[in-house]
């Protein structure tokens, strides 16, 4: 659990430096204004643990990123560096899917994109 932890501050520590307009949190329960937007949530969904090698345990982790905007042209460019900030991130990682939706949030139009991936570390087995 700390190494999924460290990973969460990890990426969140990352995209508030590469976006400093931008409010990054870390998954929690809280209210946005969306006049306070760009707004940018990482979620850790799952984790699994499976023994890899006698060596290694291997651990995946799923995480989720959505990204709040209210123009087009700033969504499509907030998505872009936070792309290029994922990018920089050490270690072995896939992204599964991309989604964007226009939406509304308290009357006002916003542009959520949802990009969810999957990072793979090893830790050291007991065995080793």
């Amino acid at each position: 659990m700390l190494i999924r932890e460290e990973i969460s501050q990890k990426i969140l520590q990352n995209l508030k430096n590469d976006l400093p307009k931008v409010k990054v949190f870390l998954e929690d329960i809280f209210t946005i204004d969306i006049q306070n937007a760009p707004v940018v949530i990482v979620k850790t969904k799952d984790a699994q643990i499976s023994h890899a090698s006698s060596q290694a345990w291997k651990h995946a982790l799923e995480i989720e990123i959505e990204l709040i905007s209210t123009s087009r042209e700033a969504h499509n460019e907030l998505v872009e560096k936070a792309l290029a900030s994922l990018e920089k991130l050490g270690g072995v990682k896939s992204v599964n899917t991309i989604s964007m939706q226009k939406c509304e949030i308290a009357s006002a139009l916003a542009f959520s994109s949802v990009i969810s991936m999957e990072f793979i570390y090893f830790t050291p087995s007991f065995r080793a």
